[in-house]
């Protein structure tokens, strides 16, 4: 350290940035956008086959026996539309005029911060686009981020630490939720009317966020209350979860009445290893698929997986493409669906995993995230703040997921494993 008479003469060098949020294996790279001409203006619509030509005659005779009635097939048209969501970010006249003039050569303090604050939105509406993607309630609340399964700390001064149950817990969220804004419900009551809850304390060994809002409001949180984005309950795309537990009416087709339209639960209860998989994996194959598919599941489960893959590997004694290739972030194996990958996800809840055809599944709606208005010459949505020294800037999408065919795609619920944070 240099003595206080000298510290003045020396010149202050800023690193880079060191940016701690782990890079996502996401939904949205996987599923893609549709294409340009088939970007709703209002709802997005496609034709599917629940039923087959079954008008069938049979005979012995070989005369010319009389037929037996057409039975039509059944076709119902399925219909969603996109749900928005919209990020802000705000940005003083002073950071703009100190942090963006260095064009990233520069030893300023925080060099480039115009742009890292870009790049921040950007990521923040990226992982709300992906958790919506995986957990989107729709509009009758259908799944939800997290249920709470005790008070850890009691309420004080709008103050509450929560316990997340096990089953809904998800460790790779929480770890960035610092600041997250969250609503908090007890069945279709709100916890927190007035205020959003703020995120402000994690601790992801325990199952435990600390939510900070209203006095009255953080002092009504209790157990079986559930936990969302704000504004999110009623408010949002219907997401994979949702959909896969769906069993009644769902984009204008009833899944009770259209075993094709409901996707297949499978309880795991315990330990994910590569038998329940391929249990799970032979009823996609008497539904029909076969271009095989993805599974996705928590890091914990994967853990659990790869170690009964080696333990397969051993036992087949052989490592032909008939066989798991571990790989640092996949396995792949062939089954009765065809070729498997096996995949990582940070944001998926420890009880559950999803295997996924993907060229199956679609991302619809007018815009995929965008920072730039139809018809804006500027780069950004860019908004002066009429009454303070700053501007704004924006990000936008407005998606939904669909699957073409629901019982090509299962749920494995269930899972637990020794690695998995427990509440405490």
């Amino acid at each position: 350290m240099a003595s206080a008479n000298t510290a003045a003469l020396l010149k202050r060098i800023y690193g880079e940035l060191a940016n701690p949020l782990a890079p996502s294996d996401t939904l949205a790279g996987d599923i893609k956008f549709v294409p340009q001409n088939k970007q709703n203006g209002e709802d997005y619509r496609f034709p599917v086959r629940l039923g087959l030509e079954m008008g069938a005659t049979y005979s012995t005779t070989h005369d010319s026996y009389a037929l037996n009635g057409a039975v039509d097939g059944i076709y119902q048209v399925a219909a969603l539309q996109g749900a928005e969501i919209t990020m802000r970010a705000q940005l003083s006249y002073g950071e703009m005029t100190r942090l963006s003039d260095s064009k990233g050569d520069s030893v300023k303090a925080y060099d480039q911060g115009v742009a890292v604050k870009i790049a921040n939105m950007i990521q923040g509406a990226e992982l709300h686009r992906e958790m919506n993607l995986l957990y989107g309630p729709g509009t009758n609340a259908l799944a939800n981020i997290g249920v709470i399964s005790g008070i850890a700390v009691a309420a004080a001064a709008g103050v509450v630490t929560v316990n997340i149950s096990r089953a809904s817990f998800i460790p790779g969220f929480w770890q960035d939720a610092r600041s997250a804004q969250l609503d908090v419900y007890n069945g279709a009551t709100q916890r927190n009317p007035t205020t959003a809850f703020t995120v402000t304390g994690v601790d992801i060994v325990n199952c435990r966020v600390q939510l900070t809002g209203a006095t009255a409001e953080a002092a009504a949180v209790a157990a079986t209350d559930v936990i969302f984005f704000r504004g999110a309950r009623t408010s949002s795309m219907v997401g994979m979860q949702a959909i896969c537990e769906n069993t009644g009416s769902l984009f204008g087709i009833d899944a009770s009445s259209f075993p094709q339209w409901k996707p297949i639960n499978y309880p795991v209860n315990g330990s994910l290893t590569f038998d329940k998989v391929a249990e799970c994996l032979s009823v996609l194959a008497d539904n029909g698929l076969t271009d095989g598919c993805t599974l996705y599941l928590n890091n914990r489960a994967w853990t659990d997986l790869l170690t009964d893959e080696v333990a397969l590997r051993r036992y087949l004694g052989s490592s032909s493409s008939e066989t798991a290739k571990p790989g640092f972030k996949k396995l792949e194996f062939i089954t009765n669906v065809g070729l498997t990958v096996i995949k990582p996800h940070r944001y998926l809840k420890q009880s559950l995993a999803f295997a996924v055809p993907t060229q199956e599944w679609h991302r619809v709606g007018s815009t995929d995230i965008t920072t730039t208005a139809p018809g804006n010459p500027d780069e950004y949505f860019f908004l002066q703040q009429p009454s303070n020294n700053g501007a704004e800037i924006r990000a936008y999408s407005d998606q939904a997921i669909v699957s073409e065919i629901p019982f090509h795609t299962a749920i494995l619920s269930g899972i637990s494993s020794s690695a998995d944070s427990l509440p405490a």
